[in-house]
């Protein structure tokens, strides 16, 4: 598989921030950690059950999705110490085609910590290590995963003063999907030419 990353500098940045991007592959978070010297990340529980990873997942200190409250207030946390952390707010894989709705938990995790969101819009093509797909099903030609980090967006911009949390986190995860949606339409734009 190839790999391009665009826009790393702006992961680099100093200052803390969620780190948002779909997940069209196995691959999405080694491409992501690979970018960056120092990353938290949410991964899903079942990891602390997997004979080969519970010790790395562990080990690195990355915040299990088990727990709504707890989870908040571990990134929230984290974020406070001034890191980056990283969640693929669609909670699994994308599907073939487009992506899943969005959880709302990134989006109250920035609207209580007043974080920026660092948008990464990833891509794979041919088809390759995606959801339903087998691990030995190889594409005819290389797959390229390719990653484009946008400027941040700061979710202050979504929300009016008076929104309770429940509101501005609802209004904040709708804003970054159609942000996915839209640069994803881009590149499937780029990609057939048309």
């Amino acid at each position: 598989m190839e790999f391009r990353f665009e826009g790393a500098e702006f992961l680099k940045s100093p200052g803390a921030g969620l780190i948002i991007a779909n997940h069209p592959t196995l691959l999405d978070v080694v491409v992501l950690i690979s970018q960056l010297p120092q990353v938290d990340c949410i991964v899903k529980k079942e990891l602390w059950n997997n004979f080969f990873l519970k010790l790395i997942v562990s080990w690195a200190g990355y915040i299990p999705n088990d727990d709504g409250l707890g989870l908040t207030e571990a990134a929230i946390q984290r974020l406070g110490e001034g890191r980056k952390v990283i969640i693929f707010p669609e909670g699994t894989r994308s599907p073939q085609e487009g992506i899943r709705p969005f959880n709302k938990g990134f989006a109250y995790i920035a609207v209580r910590s007043r974080c920026l969101l660092w948008p990464v819009v990833m891509t794979c093509r041919p088809a390759a290590l995606m959801k339903g797909q087998s691990v030995f099903s190889v594409p005819l030609t290389r797959a390229r995963l390719t990653a484009v980090a946008g400027k941040p967006l700061n979710p202050v911009d979504y929300i009016e003063a008076g929104d309770r949390d429940p509101i501005a986190a609802r209004k904040v995860a709708a804003a970054v999907q159609r942000y996915f949606e839209e640069k994803l339409d881009d590149a499937e734009l780029g990609r057939t030419g048309k």
